[in-house]
């Protein structure tokens, strides 16, 4: 079922690639307050509004045991004004994980026109991130923006999916 999980200003609700401990904690509390198993298969569908106005929609879906679990992140945005298109947003995402670790992530985004593209791969040791920018290698278990997963309220640094970026959170 979809639910409406906020209404805020615009500049809040479209400034998607900042992401901070607290909005971590609050995707968190939506999405595994009701479960306390992660390994499930669960899916999250979440409609997305700019004050009163529906603008798009965010889902998750992660599938499979914790020693090889999936993920698949969509989300679409459409904000309008007196039929305009003012603003689009489209993220695609594919993760897999072995425990908390990311293995690999490849996503794509539409960022009103800026394209993105992110590929990750590694093993637990390391992971291998290439965007258009360029190529760094994150030493570690890395975890990204996993909102499903609890344990990254204890994480100091999250990849991000849309930019490739290893955010201080």
């Amino acid at each position: 079922a979809n639910q409406r999980i906020f209404s805020a200003p615009a500049a809040l609700l479209i400034e998607v690639t900042v992401m901070t401990r607290i909005h971590v904690l609050a995707y968190v509390v939506l999405l595994c307050a009701s479960t306390g198993a992660a390994a499930q298969d669960r899916v999250w569908n979440f409609d997305v509004f700019l004050d009163s106005s529906h603008i798009g929609s965010h889902r998750f879906a992660v599938a499979g045991p914790e020693s090889g679990r999936t993920a698949k992140i969509e989300a679409r945005f459409n904000v309008k004004l007196l039929f305009i298109n003012a603003y689009h947003y489209v993220h695609d995402a594919a993760e897999n994980w072995r425990g908390n670790c990311l293995q690999k992530l490849a996503s794509t985004t539409d960022d009103d026109g800026t394209k993105l593209s992110v590929d990750a791969a590694g093993d637990p040791e390391a992971l291998k991130v290439k965007t258009s920018q360029g190529e760094q290698t994150l030493a570690g278990c890395v975890m990204s923006y996993a909102y499903w997963n609890p344990a990254i309220l204890r994480q100091s640094r999250l990849l991000n999916g849309q930019t490739g970026e290893y955010d201080a959170v």
